[in-house]
């Protein structure tokens, strides 16, 4: 706790194809919850939380809750990232393959950049779970896809992209005085990867601004059906304590 210089993590993985597995965990202020390198390997998260991230924008490193690196595979499983500062990603992955069930990753009052960062693409299934733009976001949209070549090899892959039956709760105002207000739609996607397939379904998403696209950047040749629109949480049915509580 309070580690709060350089790329100081709870938790940090390294080495050639290594098991971890996380159950139980609790990780609160730090600069990182968790760090992985880059050499290949697997991580499961289950029943766990990260919060307070890059602790109340007092360290200048970006303050990320959960950082794979170029590894095989992650699993996050009924746990809650939450509350990240200093504009880093609440979850970031550039595994081969990454899957969110039945979890929370909520921005609330901090000040972080993207709910899921997916920079070198690849396999992102998303699934049950409750992804929260708070309101002090430094990007209008939720989810990257495939942004960073230059730091994955010079190239991103074509990506397999499943988000289902989720909660989207995007909590920015629109207003002259937020983080994000020049940066112009509220958008669930940046993506930049080679599309293999997407299926987009099944959400309720709440947009307060009514300026919502799916994909800002025109990359994304599918139309997305069976997804439900509310303006505000009270609408929706969404209760407070969906954000904090799993048995929800």
């Amino acid at each position: 706790a309070n580690c709060l210089w350089g790329n100081c993590a709870a938790i940090k993985v390294e080495g050639r194809n290594f098991k971890l597995t996380l159950r139980r965990v609790f990780i609160n202020n730090t600069v990182i919850g968790l760090l992985s390198d880059n050499r290949g390997g697997q991580i499961v998260m289950e029943d766990s939380v990260i919060q307070n991230t890059g602790l109340n924008d007092t360290s200048t490193t970006l303050g990320h809750g959960f950082y794979a690196g170029d590894i095989d595979r992650v699993v996050m499983k009924n746990s809650i990232i939450r509350r990240s500062f200093s504009k880093g990603h609440l979850f970031k992955s550039r595994a081969a393959e990454t899957e969110i069930i039945h979890s929370v990753i909520a921005g609330l009052d901090g000040r972080p950049s993207r709910v899921i960062d997916f920079p070198c693409g690849g396999k992102l299934t998303v699934t049950n779970s409750v992804l929260q733009q708070g309101k002090w976001t430094d990007n209008i949209d939720l989810i990257s896809v495939g942004t960073e070549p230059q730091n994955c090899g010079g190239s991103v892959p074509p990506s397999d992209v499943t988000v289902k039956d989720n909660w989207i709760i995007f909590e920015r105002e629109d207003t002259p005085d937020e983080p994000a207000a020049n940066h112009g739609f509220t958008r669930m996607f940046t993506w930049r990867a080679p599309v293999g397939s997407i299926e987009v379904t099944g959400n309720r998403i709440v947009d307060r601004t009514g300026r919502f696209q799916y994909d800002g950047e025109g990359k994304l040749p599918a139309t997305f059906d069976g997804n439900y629109f509310y303006k505000t949480r009270q609408e929706s049915g969404f209760k407070v304590d969906q954000l904090e509580d799993l048995s929800n």
